[in-house]
C-alpha cells in the first residue's frame, strides 16, 4: 500500500516589479567640417514599467519560477520581446491574504 500525501494548494500571491529598459529615439549622422570623417549620435531613453498582478503557484513552484513568470508578464506588459534586456530594479511576491 502506498502512503500518498495529498499536497496543500499554495496561498495566492501578490507580485510586483518594476523593470528598466533602454529605447533608442533616435539618431544623427553628420560631417565634421573639413574633413571626411562621418559622426553619428544614437540617443538613448530610459523606459520604466512596474507591473502588479496575482499568481496562483502550484505546489513545488519555487521563487525563480516566480520571478520569471513575473519577468514575462512584465515584458509582455510592457510590449517588449520576451528576449529583451532588462533591468529588475525590485520584485516581490507576497501571500495575498493577510489574515
Amino acid at each position: 500500500m502506498t502512503d500518498k500525501k495529498k499536497s496543500k494548494p499554495l496561498p495566492q500571491m501578490h507580485c510586483l516589479m518594476t523593470i528598466q529598459w533602454s529605447e533608442e529615439t533616435g539618431h544623427q549622422v553628420g560631417v565634421v567640417p573639413g574633413t571626411t570623417r562621418v559622426t553619428m549620435t544614437v540617443d538613448q531613453t530610459l523606459r520604466t514599467l512596474t507591473f502588479d498582478g496575482l499568481i496562483d503557484p502550484v505546489p513545488g513552484t519555487t521563487r525563480q519560477d516566480l520571478m520569471v513568470t513575473i519577468l514575462k508578464a512584465a515584458k509582455e506588459r510592457a510590449g517588449l520581446p520576451q528576449d529583451a534586456t532588462v533591468a529588475v530594479l525590485h520584485w516581490s511576491a507576497h501571500k495575498n491574504k493577510l489574515s
